[in-house]
């Protein structure tokens, strides 16, 4: 069994932990400062404080929204502090936070990527708000707004395979779920290349209906792959609508099929 996947390597990252918030229907306010545990949540100090240097950036992926948020240290030493990033959708609902720690020499700056990982919202453009607190929970910063577009619509959950001595490679079992409000028409396609020259020696694909909000599994595909030997053939799977535009991401894997 293999399992494809989005991301071939994952940037370092600060030491986090993710927190997905369970009030998505329970609250239309973003969670203040003092809900989240500042004590003392008073106004920031004016050159003290940590401050943002740029907007903050954001990177998607199959299930994860990447944020970059650069903060400089005006302290006169070095300062741990928490960077939370929260997510609204257009309700004003809370959807995710995830809270990122570092620390941030004197005078000096720190990116922290506070990222809501393992999650696919539905398409839509989403308010994110971030602000950082020190060790004793006391705002070091004010608050910074910015907007995310969520653009993808499915992800693959899992794909199971078989395979010969020389192929062809059997995609028995794919399941992918569907976070979009409508019903979607999934082209699948899956291409095989030599790792070696990028050709493509083999290629198969089928289509699928998913309901909204729903899960389909795809019927079993085979892909050939051009009897290479040894068999070690790089896999690429697209899953688009019929005009061409990516679902999601294109994934893939180094796929061996027989002995090397």
């Amino acid at each position: 069994m293999s399992n494809i996947g989005t991301k071939a390597a994952k940037r370092p990252r600060f030491a986090a932990v993710t927190i997905f918030a369970a009030i998505l229907l329970l609250s239309s306010s973003l969670p203040s400062l003092k809900a989240l545990g500042a004590a003392n949540a008073t106004p920031p100090c004016a050159e003290l404080c940590w401050t943002i240097t740029a907007p903050p950036s954001y990177t998607l992926y199959a299930r994860e929204y990447d944020s970059a948020v650069t903060y400089h240290n005006g302290f006169d030493s070095s300062v741990e502090g928490t960077v939370y990033l929260v997510m609204r959708n257009q309700l004003g609902q809370a959807v995710a936070i995830d809270p990122t720690t570092a620390r941030i020499a004197s005078g000096g700056t720190g990116t922290l990527h506070p990222s809501i990982i393992g999650r696919l919202f539905p398409p839509g453009n989403y308010s994110t708000h971030f602000f950082a607190i020190n060790a004793a929970g006391v705002a070091i910063s004010n608050e910074t707004v910015g907007s995310l577009e969520s653009t993808y619509k499915v992800f693959l959950n899992q794909t199971s395979t078989s395979f010969g001595q020389t192929g062809p490679i059997n995609f028995m079992k794919e399941t992918i779920t569907s976070v979009s409000p409508y019903p979607l028409v999934v082209n699948v396609t899956i291409i095989a290349s030599d790792p070696q020259s990028n050709e493509t020696v083999g290629r198969n694909q089928t289509e699928i209906t998913i309901p909204a909000m729903s899960t389909g599994v795809v019927s079993p595909m085979l892909v050939g792959t051009g009897n290479l030997q040894p068999c070690k053939v790089s896999v690429t799977m697209f899953m688009q609508d019929p005009n061409g535009a990516n679902l999601a991401p294109p994934a893939g894997l180094s796929q061996e099929c027989g002995p090397t």
